[in-house]
């Protein structure tokens, strides 16, 4: 039996996260003997895990650097100060040194695996949520090493001397998309070689029996949905505006936003002065969207950058059409008037897509999309059983 081993720095909520559990769902575990290194865990998550998969404990250290400060400060002020110092240390050294420091207490001893997967990709290398390519390089044994890429790897500035040379080490780099691969292979030609493309997988019956689990009650207005964290690079702000736009036009409407990130606060604040705060209800995390995804009549995202788009992919499954705002890696999920509209940056062509959405051209049904999805779901599990065929 062939031993696979996953590495990813935390199990939290996240589109990463959940498209390795919706992977682990789907391997085959009478050809896999799977395991699992996650730096921290949330118990959440744990369930989700399937019984099949062997968790290796890591050291509490490793889940301390990657837990959120504020979730940190609220087991202690001795336990956040640790975590503070070594924020510090990786602003100061870099990752690459603390995680080195940190790898250090990690014993596995004759472990040893055919496959070994680094499932998270570096960010800044002055950041703390850093190590899972550092990891598989050292400290995991295995006949093959792999390393999955899920951003932007040009908007993101991460071309520089410690992650290119991480990628030199590995026999395989996977990229979520097509417009993934080609970004890094701008950056890093020297790699087209050992690139390929997995797209997520996506666990269809799952989401639509989700969609089923809560009752969520449908108000008489449109219902406009966004589903993301709340950060720089979700440009929830934009949402606002184009609210207030819609509002100017006596649009009837309601706006909710599922999600929780450092720019909450910011964002309440702001739809208060923009006057649409009537309009806008700001639900925070909920671990099962897709009640609400179902019970909307549009899914509208501004990010201004993704690698794939995933609560896009998961609103078409549910038949909700979308409204985009144009990236390189959207043409790979939806057909632009078929699933919804892909716009530019402009907040007037947001406004005139979601109103062109209640017409009878794009209606809230059931799309073609199930059978697309399900194909690539098989493609991306033939890619991996591929790429695990190590000979001995």
């Amino acid at each position: 039996m062939t031993k696979i081993v996953f590495v990813i720095d935390a199990l939290r909520i996240g589109g990463i996260q959940n498209s390795l559990v919706n992977l682990l769902k789907k391997i085959n575990y009478e050809k896999f003997e799977v395991s699992l290194i996650a730096f921290s865990v949330e118990e959440s998550f744990k369930r989700l895990i399937p019984a099949e998969v062997k968790l290796i404990k890591m050291p509490k250290i490793l889940a301390l650097i990657n837990t959120p400060s504020n979730d940190v400060r609220k087991k202690g002020l001795s336990l956040y100060f640790i975590r503070k110092i070594l924020a510090i240390g990786c602003k100061i050294f870099s990752g690459k040194v603390v995680y080195s420091l940190l790898f250090s207490l990690v014993n596995l001893k004759d472990m040893c695996f055919d496959l070994a997967i680094s499932y998270t990709n570096n960010g800044n290398v002055k950041s703390v949520y850093f190590g899972s390519n550092k990891f598989v390089i050292d400290k995991i044994k295995a006949k093959r090493k792999i390393s999955w890429l899920h951003v932007d790897y040009k908007a993101m500035n991460m071309s520089n001397k410690t992650n290119n040379k991480e990628y030199e080490k590995f026999d395989k780099i996977v990229c979520v998309s097509k417009d993934t691969e080609a970004k890094f292979l701008e950056c890093c030609p020297q790699f087209e070689n050992k690139t390929c493309v997995i797209y997520n997988i996506v666990d269809v019956n799952h989401i639509k029996n989700l969609s089923n689990a809560e009752f969520v009650m449908k108000k008489d207005n449109f219902t406009i949905l966004t589903v993301c964290r709340l950060d720089r690079n979700k440009n929830v702000e934009q949402c606002l505006r184009i609210a207030s736009l819609l509002k100017e036009k006596h649009f009837d409407f309601q706006w909710l936003i599922v999600g929780d990130g450092p720019d909450r606060k910011k964002l309440e604040a702001m739809a208060y002065s923009l006057n649409v705060a009537d309009n806008i209800n700001f639900l925070g995390y909920k671990e099962n969207p897709y009640s609400y995804i179902k019970n909307s009549d549009v899914f509208v995202s501004t990010s201004i950058s993704e690698s794939f788009g995933l609560s896009i992919y998961e609103s078409l499954i549910l038949g909700v059409p979308v409204v985009v705002r144009r990236y390189d890696a959207i043409d790979e999920v939806i057909r632009n008037k078929a699933d919804g509209y892909i716009v530019s940056e402009n907040d007037y062509d947001f406004v005139e897509a979601i109103i062109e959405t209640t017409k009878a051209e794009v209606t809230k049904t059931e799309l073609p999309y199930d059978e697309f999805v399900e194909t690539r779901n098989v493609q991306a599990l033939m890619k991996l059983e591929e790429l695990a065929n190590v000979e001995n």
